[in-house]
């Protein structure tokens, strides 16, 4: 793992060991999760999608009122992280890091971090995964209603996601997937949920209240340009168990087939995994 420490206001960076002290003890991130985060694939040295990720980046800590997120300081620290980081071959995971600093200072704190992609999540690549449904609680287009809640939003606040993937576990499954109180499909903890429906490739529209994944846009501008339909909808429950193929997309994940839900097997169109492998790789 590689550590390179980020002053937002300046840009100065420095190299540090994963082991030296980053974070004061009353730092509004440890204490609050008051802060936004982003993280990208690194593939060949090329950091993927990194328009997309420095706009939602961006884009977060507007929500969150929370400055220091210029394209002029984190394009370059990025960049070079993404060159100084020992290269051992394989996906790497690239995340940057900002938050609020200590409470009353004002004085931000930024860092980037560079690792592999986990064996856990190479494996959901290759074998796929089961699901369940949970329900998030709240009706479908909470977010606009409901700004502070921050539905959408990248932050460092992550203990409900991690939350539901463990009840996923306790209840057989690999991960779950999130529906709004009327019943139409959000998110899952850690990606987004693309469906194949015959030529089209669907996923969630984000004004139901989800964020909007930087992977999936990527994805969709290459089915485009390969000639699929792509849409956002509002998609039913019941329409993960007709597609001809269910994946949750992310930046490290990639497209991970899911071939169970809540016990139930789902039909995949013969070839259709194939197919996506080579729009999203």
């Amino acid at each position: 793992m590689f550590l390179l420490l980020v002053d937002p206001v300046t840009g100065e960076t420095s190299p540090a060991a994963l082991d030296s002290p980053l974070l004061a003890a009353d730092d509004l991130a440890a204490i609050r999760g008051d802060g936004v985060f982003e993280a990208a694939l690194l593939r060949d040295g090329e950091i993927r999608a990194l328009e997309m990720h420095l706009a939602r980046f961006a884009n977060s800590a507007r929500l969150l009122d929370l400055p220091g997120t210029s394209r002029e300081v984190w394009e370059p620290a990025l960049l070079q992280a993404a060159t100084e980081a020992p290269d051992p071959g394989g996906d790497r995971v690239i995340r940057w890091f900002l938050s609020r600093g200590r409470e009353g200072t004002g004085l931000l704190h930024g860092w980037i971090m560079v690792g592999m992609v986990p064996q856990s999540t190479l494996e959901m690549r290759r074998n796929g995964i089961t699901a369940v449904t949970l329900t998030r609680g709240v009706p479908a287009g909470l977010a606009h209603e409901a700004p502070w809640l921050l539905i959408g939003v990248k932050s460092l606040s992550y203990a409900g996601a991690l939350a539901a993937t463990r009840f996923a576990k306790g209840r057989g499954a690999d991960e779950a997937i999130f529906l709004t109180t009327d019943g139409f499909v959000l998110e899952a903890p850690l990606a987004n949920v693309v469906l194949a429906q015959g030529d089209t490739l669907v996923t969630p529209d984000p004004a139901l209240g989800l964020l909007h994944g930087t992977t999936q846009r990527f994805l969709f501008d290459r089915a485009g340009a390969a000639g699929w339909e792509c849409r956002y909808a509002r998609v039913r429950r019941e329409e993960l168990f007709s597609a001809d193929g269910v994946w949750l997309v992310s930046s490290t994940r990639m497209a991970v087939p899911v071939h169970t839900i809540n016990g139930t097997s789902l039909p995949t169109r013969p070839g259709i995994h194939r197919v996506m492998d080579e729009l999203i790789n």
